[in-house]
């Protein structure tokens, strides 16, 4: 699980944000566990609860989780927030 520092934290914002996103990726996994189906990231989007995870953090996720081995992208895809289509992302 990473949080990629492009903005140069430092020592303690730094652990922060990498605390941050393992617990967005964790939220995450619960969501397709709970729902059983593949999901698009505005699908996740609109699953994901308090504390609120920007559109894009949910991508950097999917992406990680990816490579992780515990989700796989699918062929399948959805019309997403900006009318544009988005694929969709299942459990492996």
């Amino acid at each position: 699980m990473s949080y990629y520092n492009t903005t140069n934290l430092e020592k303690d914002a730094l652990k922060k944000c990498r605390k941050a996103v393992i617990s967005q990726e964790k939220k995450i996994l619960e969501i397709f566990k709970k729902h059983q189906v593949s999901l698009s990231p505005t699908d996740v989007f609109r699953h994901f609860t308090s504390p609120y995870a920007p559109l894009t953090s949910i991508r950097r996720a999917l992406s990680n989780l990816t490579r992780d081995n515990k989700l796989e992208k699918t062929s399948k895809m959805k019309i997403g927030n900006y009318g544009k289509p988005e694929h969709c992302w299942r459990l492996k």
